[in-house]
């Protein structure tokens, strides 16, 4: 039995944008690329195949006119980072180093945990930063631009996440990326009341007739059964852990 592909999943169009959008920054003509991501297999055959690489293809060029505005003509280079912080040594390289900062890139909607990774990556920034070098962070992604400006103690925070993620490594946390930033949104920049916010948060823990549950997540349900997360703990993780993050960032025009 021979099946074949008539349309193109999410995942596989994040995919071929992520890889377009390397090419185009890396100078490549995104016309030659068709033939490379239709022998991967992701693409449809045929004209459809076709027909969707075009609609790709133009929102490609579109999003990498404005990722070039932002970095111009500079190239970008990497920092070799190893810190030692509340007795985790950190190693690696920090990638994606131009002149005005370090910028990260996600063809797509920006989501939490692109923010916490952009977060972290800052923090080891400042921590290691050198002379000449502008220790701020750009997060570009498919629905604007955040900026994430200098921090003043970023070892001191670097320390407090550290710690948290040994904590995890014992016991599960109550810490959801996605539902712990729009907690602290709810109460920090819209000021609705905490148990309006818990309430608020709460209800998409558990979904309803007309939204899945986070709670329904297969590993949500192994770690906390059918508990109630959304609690105490919950409110200080994401104080701790996003709070920082949220009095540095900004949203640029």
């Amino acid at each position: 039995r021979i099946e074949e592909n008539f349309s193109l999943d999410p995942l596989s169009g994040y995919r071929i944008r992520q890889d377009l959008i390397e090419a185009r920054l890396s100078g490549h003509d995104l016309a030659d690329q068709f033939q490379i991501q239709r022998a991967k297999g992701d693409l449809p055959q045929g004209n459809i195949g076709r027909l969707f690489y075009g609609v790709l293809q133009k929102q490609t060029e579109t999003f990498a006119s404005k990722l070039l505005e932002i970095i111009a003509d500079e190239h970008a280079e990497s920092l070799p980072v190893d810190l030692i912080l509340s007795g985790i040594r950190l190693t690696g390289t920090l990638e994606g180093l131009y002149p005005q900062g370090r910028i990260q890139v996600r063809f797509a909607r920006r989501r939490a945990k692109d923010y916490l990774s952009a977060w972290i990556y800052h923090l080891v920034l400042c921590r290691a930063t050198v002379n000449g070098r502008n220790p701020q962070t750009l997060l570009v992604g498919a629905d604007g631009i955040a900026r994430i400006r200098p921090v003043d103690r970023p070892g001191e925070i670097l320390k407090e996440i550290l710690e948290t993620f040994k904590e995890g490594l014992c016991r599960p946390l109550h810490f959801f990326p996605d539902l712990s930033l729009h907690f602290l949104k709810l109460t920090v920049e819209s000021g609705k009341p905490m148990d309006a916010a818990i309430e608020r948060v709460r209800k998409k823990w558990v979904g309803s007739d007309f939204q899945r549950g986070v709670a329904e997540d297969p590993y949500y349900r192994l770690c906390f059964g059918g508990s109630d997360p959304i609690d105490e703990q919950f409110e200080g993780l994401a104080d701790n852990i996003l709070a920082p993050l949220l009095r540095h960032v900004e949203e640029l025009p």
